[in-house]
């Protein structure tokens, strides 16, 4: 019911608009959301048009399981937005709560997971291939930083984030067409 009489008429309609205005619409998977994985997106894709494109944030996806690369690759160039925002998890919380804890987003010690500063929950190497797989998936635009770190001042949090992220990421753009013969990708 909630697919058939509320989602595809809306958007729908949203793609028609999109359409209309010569514009797109990136949608960020997050669970509980209508569209929360490749076959949710699929769907509401199939329904609502090539204008709705995917915005990739890895955050959502580690704690609901996703392997990054295969759902970025899985997109087929369908990406229209990327952030950069890592997640650290809390083994002892995640044995008995699993990766939907039933507390309070700042109830640190029984939270499964928590967003985190880049470097702080998964390597560079990590970021250097989420880079790799965007550039694959035929996505070459911006990749943001989203800031949601818990346990350090932005200033400090920020600043290691843009340090993992240069080491990542190339200097300088490649000259065109030469990307994957230069980084070995």
């Amino acid at each position: 019911w909630q697919w058939e009489e509320c989602v595809i008429p809306y958007w729908q309609e949203v793609g028609r608009l999109a359409e209309r205005y010569d514009v797109v619409v990136a949608l960020e998977p997050m669970a509980g959301d209508v569209f929360y994985n490749l076959a949710t997106f699929k769907r509401l894709r199939e329904h609502a048009g090539d204008r709705i494109l995917c915005h990739v944030d890895p955050s959502h996806l580690w704690w609901q399981g996703i392997e990054i690369a295969e759902f970025v690759a899985a997109l087929d160039g369908a990406i229209g937005f990327a952030h950069a925002k890592d997640v650290s998890f809390n083994p002892s919380a995640l044995r008995l709560e699993g990766w939907l804890p039933s507390c309070a987003y700042d109830d640190w010690d029984n939270r499964s997971w928590s967003m985190r500063a880049i470097g702080y929950g998964h390597s560079e190497l990590f970021w250097r291939e989420y880079a790799i797989a965007l550039r694959r998936g035929g996505y070459d635009g911006v990749v943001a930083i989203e800031f949601q770190e818990p346990y350090m001042t932005v200033e400090d949090g920020l600043r290691k984030s843009v340090e993992v992220m240069r080491q990542a990421l190339p200097a300088e753009p490649p000259p065109a067409g030469n990307w994957f013969e230069m980084y070995g990708a």
